[in-house]
């Protein structure tokens, strides 16, 4: 089961804050909570109750997104905002056909279902273009990288572009 948040940001260590998010999500109890802070630094993972469960945490200037899911899992928020174009070049011609025109709100719409899964598949930004955008039905992008499906699932909050992404069950 998924769970995930969008929030202003509290604090200005927005990871310790996230991880606090993280683990108020999952119901770790008290007495786990020094471990789990701990091995969050490193780590996406964690078992507790012998059942593991995945998270991911973004930011974005003052706003904070996090998710937290039974298998792994990535989000991304981002603010709709003008860049330069030359960005748009990040996708290919068939991933713009996909998305629609070109404008930034689908820029956003695509980078934070990209950047998302690369996060739920424990890759780096330098692995963008190994996750390619194949198809969009309503807020859903669906995306594949070698032999994972992944999708993603796009929210807008006013300016903000939120993506959050699992690997589609059987792969």
């Amino acid at each position: 089961m998924m769970r995930f948040v969008i929030r202003k940001s509290k604090s200005a260590n927005q990871g310790a804050e996230g991880r606090l998010l993280v683990a108020e999500l999952a119901k770790i109890p008290k007495k786990n909570m020094e471990n789990f802070l701990l091995s969050s630094i490193k780590s996406y993972h964690y078992v507790v109750w012998n059942v593991r469960f995945y998270w991911s945490i973004s930011h974005k200037g003052d706003w904070l997104a996090v998710a937290v899911h039974n298998k792994p899992v990535g989000i991304d928020i981002e603010l709709n905002q003008p860049r330069d174009r030359s960005m748009f070049k990040i996708f290919s011609v068939d991933e713009w056909k996909t998305l629609g025109r070109k404008s930034w709100l689908n820029f956003y719409r695509g980078w934070t279902a990209k950047e998302s899964a690369l996060k739920a598949l424990s890759l780096r930004l330098k692995d963008l273009k190994s996750v390619v955008i194949c198809g969009k039905l309503g807020n859903k992008i669906y995306l594949k990288s070698v032999d994972r499906k992944l999708t993603a699932i796009n929210y807008i909050i006013g300016r903000k572009v939120i993506a959050v992404s699992s690997q589609n069950t059987g792969n």
